[in-house]
């Protein structure tokens, strides 16, 4: 849960309805936009380490729904890293998106 609020919710509560502001900032910090998956306005892929991708999806809020976002990491991260290296991998990723 820790890791949720300290991420997805805060990346949910900077970006809210502006997906196009989320695409525009996490360019400036070299992600990059993947093609479009059906259920999510934005998904986006980031090299945060050598071997650990970390992708982010996100679903802007409209009138019925607040914003939602997941970060991702590969199935086999966890031969590379530890969850608390995982945890500070995402946590730093963003910092980077919400002061960018």
């Amino acid at each position: 849960m820790a890791f949720a609020n300290n991420t997805h919710n805060t990346i949910a509560r900077a970006f809210g309805a502006e997906s196009a502001h989320l695409t525009a900032v996490l360019r400036t910090v070299g992600g990059r936009v993947l093609p479009s998956i059906p259920g999510f306005d934005l998904v986006a892929a980031f090299g945060a380490l050598p071997k650990v991708p970390l992708f982010l999806r996100f679903n802007a809020a409209d009138t019925l729904l607040p914003a939602e976002v997941a970060l991702l990491f590969q199935a086999d991260t966890p031969r590379f890293l530890g969850p608390r290296s995982l945890f500070a991998v995402a946590t730093y990723l963003t910092g980077r998106l919400i002061s960018a």
